[in-house]
């Protein structure tokens, strides 16, 4: 999981600044795009551009860049115009670059002192897939056919047979590929998945821990449910979703109002008019459906969007509720979804 900051990108006026978890203003609004802090640092954008700046508002890296990641591990994976994909540190120099022959289609952030790189490829040949290392070169060569990020210490990966396995931070095999499916370790367990769509659960030694007790037949690597905080989503009827322990127990009964994984001890749910709200790890509502985009908790706070017309007007929510920030005030709100102040109502 990411690291979050203290520090909240919020919009009043078209324009973005950040506000603290007491809802004042610390920077004021002033970009047109803002990300949230990582490292003490976010990424913002400028008449087009995107740059870096500190948690006062100071430019780390003034506005040039055409894109740019998160910054992990003191690097950030940026787009420059006519180089395409380089890393670079908080300062802005370049830590990171492909070779005068190569050029990187995708780059993506430095997780467990590793970053995952597509190398660019002529159409109709397999893109290669390697992993940087902190120190400017290659920790593993660009020689897999997929891969995914690094979570304690390994990796899963694609061969050039198809197979997916688990490599280590020098980019040997830990756990040899034979399965049709897999994403890196979540909660101490990573998921595979077998030919026929049986989807099992993984100790860091390859030894199954659990397994789902729904198949899902031809499941990309990419759609795989992984455990968060014990439990794990799992497909029903109709679409539902329920939960399961890591011991494969349903601890959750499905339903079609769930929505996604547990983060910050809470999962989203949807009502019956597509407002959507959360439940704890027993399943109970703790916040009632009240609006029209809710994203994950992070750092005991979660974005949310009363109005899905209104995109803009963002607002940030506590565990309980809570307004941080409110979407149409730049007062704190201390009211709770239950009470007079709820997140929805009009004040």
């Amino acid at each position: 999981m990411y690291a979050s900051g203290v520090l909240l990108p919020v919009c009043e006026g078209r324009r973005w600044g950040y506000c603290d978890r007491g809802g004042r203003v610390r920077i004021p609004p002033k970009f047109a795009a803002a990300s949230r802090f990582n490292e003490g640092a976010a990424v913002v954008a400028m008449e087009g551009r995107r740059g870096l700046i500190d948690d006062h508002g100071a430019w780390l890296i003034e506005p040039f860049l055409v894109d740019a990641t998160e910054l992990h591990s003191g690097r950030l994976a940026v787009v420059v115009r006519g180089r395409g994909w380089v890393y670079v540190d908080r300062a802005g120099h370049v830590t990171h670059a492909p070779t005068d022959r190569q050029r990187w289609a995708h780059a993506g952030p430095f997780l467990d002192g590793r970053a995952r790189v597509v190398v660019d490829a002529p159409i109709g040949i397999q893109r290669p897939v390697g992993y940087l290392d902190l120190d400017g070169g290659w920790a593993i060569a660009p020689a897999l056919t997929d891969g995914d990020d690094f979570a304690d210490g390994l990796a899963a990966a694609k061969d050039g047979l198809g197979r997916w396995g688990f490599i280590d931070r020098r980019g040997a095999w830990v756990i040899a590929p034979r399965w049709a499916a897999a994403r890196s370790f979540s909660d101490g367990l990573a998921p595979v998945a077998d030919d026929d769509g049986a989807i099992r659960y993984l100790d860091p030694r390859g030894r199954e821990v659990c397994r789902s007790p729904v198949a899902v037949p031809s499941i990309a690597s990419a759609d795989l449910p992984r455990f968060a905080e014990d439990r794990c989503p799992v497909p029903g009827p109709g679409g539902a979703i329920g939960y399961m322990d890591r011991h494969g127990a349903i601890a959750i009964p499905p339903h079609p109002r769930h929505v996604g994984g547990f983060a910050g001890g809470r999962a989203r749910i949807h009502d019956a008019d597509g407002r959507t709200g959360y439940i704890d790890a027993t399943g109970a509502v703790v916040i009632p459906p009240r609006f029209g985009i809710a994203e994950d908790f992070l750092g005991g706070v979660a974005r949310v969007v009363v109005d899905p017309r209104r995109p803009g007007k963002v607002g940030w929510i506590d565990r309980d509720g809570g307004w941080v920030w409110h979407p149409e005030r730049t007062r704190r709100r201390r009211g709770r979804t239950t009470g007079r102040n709820a997140p929805g109502a009009r004040t």
